[in-house]
């Protein structure tokens, strides 16, 4: 399942613990909770969605500290996003860190 594609998989492929995502090559507390907060997002979209940091902040179901604005930024680096002008898009990346949580492809 390496060489698993963002549109291999939708949102609702995700089974996430209710302790949350954990030992992913980040291994990075902080970019695995942007991660869950990201996945949770799409489910509610019912897609895969671009998504700005105020959208972000909308979309979540807490208040995000700005450190998970620097978070989004860090998944830019790794490649897991996509950044174009201010908007953040998942990438085929982002769906290979979190393969061992998708439940069907």
């Amino acid at each position: 399942m390496s060489s698993i594609a963002l549109d291999d998989v939708s949102p609702w492929s995700f089974k996430i613990p209710s302790y949350g995502i954990g030992s992913t090559d980040w291994s990075c507390f902080k970019m695995e909770t942007v991660a869950h907060s990201i996945i949770r997002i799409c489910q509610r979209a019912g897609n895969w969605i671009s998504f700005t940091w105020q959208d972000y902040c909308q979309l979540c179901l807490y208040e995000p500290d700005e450190i998970e604005h620097r978070v989004l930024d860090w998944l830019v680096a790794d490649g897991a996003l996509r950044m174009q002008g201010n908007t953040y898009t998942p990438t085929n990346r982002f769906v290979q860190v979190l393969r061992d949580f998708i439940t069907r492809a």
